[in-house]
């Protein structure tokens, strides 16, 4: 896979999940605002699921994961790692991410994590 179709296809997973997240926030400000609902009741309600679909991002997540053949019990897994915790690379900071050296795995760009990918999954598999 080309570092640009990554690249495209991890900023459609984000724009996704942050749209989602924009989404369900507005909606959820506009239902507290309407004296129908008190704010108590809006935690029975999800809105999340409303309008974030799930298994398109999963879907693209799992093709990512077996072009770059990492294995759904790998226990180092960087690229649900890179999305989830690090939020796209937006949490990253030097330090927290070491190979068995010591040095530092940057992870601070989807570039950043396709290089890292390429290196660990698709050579270790030759």
């Amino acid at each position: 896979m080309k570092k640009e179709t990554f690249t495209i296809l991890m900023n459609a997973i984000k724009m996704h999940i942050k749209g989602s997240d924009e989404v369900s926030e507005t909606f959820r400000n506009s239902l507290q605002n309407t004296s129908r609902f008190k704010t108590n009741d809006m935690d029975f309600i999800d809105i999340y699921g409303l309008v974030y679909d799930g298994q398109f991002v999963e879907s693209i997540i799992n093709s990512l994961k077996t072009e770059f053949g990492i294995s759904e019990n790998n226990s180092s897994n960087m690229l649900d790692y890179f999305i989830y915790d690090l939020d796209f690379g937006n949490n990253w900071k030097t330090g927290d991410i070491t190979d068995t050296n010591g040095n530092d795995i940057k992870l601070q760009t989807n570039e950043d994590l396709y290089d890292y990918l390429m290196k660990t999954y698709i050579i270790s598999k030759d």
